[in-house]
């Protein structure tokens, strides 16, 4: 049997409501962890606490969505016995962003994959879409954070990386920022392998071709991930004209990556040591005339 929801009073919808909020295309989005929340409008409203926000690790920003793929799962209903329709499961909201990165940059917000983070959007205009609890504002919680793999170009479409998103709600709340929200990020570097053995690690770094210095990165700023042995540590560290150095590591870099995550810029970069084996080099005194008989009727005559 259906159950009706019976309403005495209707609601009212105030004409002096203010509707007139300019909404727009979703242009981006930040990824939070799951405990962070805003405290109030002025905090959102504060593009300085945003930056903060980076430097401390609570979100990542993922600017300049390029298209967007909507997933959306219709809510189903059911006719009853007598005939009336009932609800049995509410629609989910789901969509695949497409964004146009490096292959570095992806494998870098690849990280993400396989979590279920809280995703803030916000649009053209700045407008942020939330979830309000209190005086609280909070990012919209996920079941699915999957970063597919990248897609390749063709004549008319860029290679995109899409991040497919699961949501388990629906924003309550639009707060505009104020400011522009794709200035609120951290630039992206490119890293050079300048030299590698099972102790070392030489690198130089580039913002837009560039390079970076001494004072752009610092040791704790450097993650070095070896997928045999862990995460590393090395003893020393130095910069000298344009190459950054780790040296003595506790353990040997064999293969793994090493992200770098400074106060302006972040990166990423995959390594491998090689190990090029020397080659053994015998001598052999063969006497006169010497014949070396191999298959297929091959001889190989020696003289002195």
């Amino acid at each position: 049997m259906s159950i009706n929801k019976y309403i005495s009073t209707l609601p009212d919808t105030k004409r002096t409501l203010d509707d007139s909020v300019n909404y727009s295309y979703t242009s981006g989005l930040f990824v939070t962890k799951k405990q962070f929340s805003f405290s109030d409008v002025l905090d959102i409203k504060d593009v300085e606490w945003w930056q903060e926000l980076i430097e401390a690790g609570s979100l990542i920003p993922l600017h300049y969505i390029k298209e967007i793929e909507y997933e959306d799962e219709e809510t189903i209903y059911k006719d009853s016995l007598q005939d009336f329709p009932i609800k049995l499961r509410n629609g989910k909201r789901g969509k695949k962003v497409k964004f146009s990165w490096t292959i570095e940059k992806h494998e870098l917000v690849d990280q993400l994959s396989g979590t279920d983070l809280y995703v803030i959007e916000y649009d053209r205009n700045n407008n942020v879409y939330l979830v309000r609890e209190g005086n609280y504002y909070r990012g919209m919680k996920t079941s699915l954070l999957e970063l597919e793999k990248m897609i390749q170009a063709t004549e008319t479409t860029p290679a995109f990386s899409p991040l497919k998103i699961k949501y388990q709600e629906s924003f309550t709340d639009i707060v505009n920022s104020g400011f522009m929200l794709t200035d609120i990020d951290r630039l992206f570097m490119s890293i050079n392998i300048e030299y590698i053995d099972n102790r070392t690690l030489n690198f130089s770094a580039y913002y837009q071709s560039t390079p970076l210095n001494g004072s752009d990165i610092l040791q704790s700023d450097i993650t070095v991930t070896d997928s045999i042995n862990g995460v590393l540590t090395a003893d020393l560290f130095n910069y000298s004209n344009g190459v950054f150095q780790l040296k003595n590591f506790n353990k040997n870099l064999i293969t793994g990556k090493m992200e770098i995550l400074s106060t302006l810029y972040l990166g990423c970069v995959s390594y491998i040591v090689r190990v090029i084996a020397e080659p053994i080099i015998a001598n052999f005194d063969l006497e006169d005339g010497v014949n070396l008989d191999f298959e297929d009727l091959i001889n190989f005559e020696f003289e002195n």
